[in-house]
Formats: structure tokens, C-alpha cells, sequence
């Protein structure tokens, strides 16, 4: 596995994939991450490591990736499906925290369309680098208070 890592490192012109050593981690037949440490897998890749019939082998022949791109993989472990069920509080729980995060998300970016529409900002990139600002001290961080306006509006300034 050491020498497969080291040609990954040299040959590869995929970035991410070069970052990991090339290690794709546990994913499923679809390419879907298993966890939150793993990399999404292009669908024909994923296709092929789950015809390899075991551990160690590699792909027999490079697989087309998207842009042209081709692909070699190694299956380096197979484990078997994570089976969970709503009556687990951490699967309940880990439901809840991602339609919070995705409700936040869509108010957020629900505000910034109000924004814009409202305000029309305009954005002049040829005078962009003309905008010096110095290192900013944040001061010691106070607790935001909507009623408040302007430069001391969540940070004690010296």
C-alpha cells in the first residue's frame, strides 16, 4: 500500500485525492461517503471497486472519470452496511442537527436575496485594490446586542 500512496502523491493531478494519499476511505456502492471523513466517489469508480472480488485487488483496467480523467483503485477493505434505526437517539439526534444546520442555511441565504434585492449593492472590482485595511484588534468579544449600532455593535474596542 506504501508504493500505491507514493504514486498517488507523484502521478495523480487530482488535488483532494493527492491530499489523502488517495485514500477514498469507506464508501457506498452509490460513491456516498460512510462517514464524514471520506471523499464522494465518482460513480463509475465506485462501480468498479464493488466488482473487484477482494481485498487488494485493483481496478483490471483504468475507469473514464468525468473531464476525461481516468481512475485506478485499489479495494483496500470491505465492511458491512451500517443498519440503524430511528428508535437510536444518536441517529435522532444526528437527524435533527443536519435540518437545523439546513434550515439555518436556506434563512441565511433566504436574508442575502432579501439584501441584495433591497439594497443593490454594487461591487467595483477595479477598485478593489485599492482597499487597505489594517490588522484589526478585536478587543475583547461582548455578547451581540441588535439594539446596538455601528463599530462597538459586538466588540469592546480599546
Amino acid at each position: 500500500m506504501r508504493r500505491v500512496r507514493e504514486l498517488v502523491r507523484e502521478l495523480s493531478v487530482d488535488e483532494p485525492s493527492k491530499r489523502r494519499d488517495g485514500d477514498f476511505f469507506y464508501f457506498q456502492r452509490t460513491g456516498v461517503p460512510s462517514a464524514g471523513d471520506g471523499a464522494r466517489v465518482e460513480a463509475p469508480l465506485a462501480e468498479a471497486v464493488f466488482a473487484l472480488p477482494r481485498e487488494m485487488e485493483v481496478t483490471p483496467q483504468p475507469v473514464a472519470l468525468a473531464d476525461g480523467r481516468l481512475g485506478v483503485a485499489v479495494l483496500t477493505g470491505v465492511r458491512p452496511a451500517l443498519r440503524r434505526s430511528l428508535d437510536d437517539v444518536g441517529v435522532v439526534n444526528s437527524i435533527r442537527g443536519f435540518i437545523v444546520r439546513e434550515r439555518r442555511a436556506q434563512r441565511r441565504e433566504q436574508l442575502l436575496q432579501d439584501l441584495r434585492a433591497r439594497l443593490h449593492p454594487e461591487v467595483h472590482e477595479d477598485r478593489l485594490d485599492a482597499i487597505h485595511l489594517p490588522p484589526a484588534d478585536m478587543g475583547t468579544v461582548i455578547p451581540f446586542d441588535p439594539s446596538r449600532t455601528g463599530r462597538d455593535a459586538g466588540v469592546a474596542q480599546p
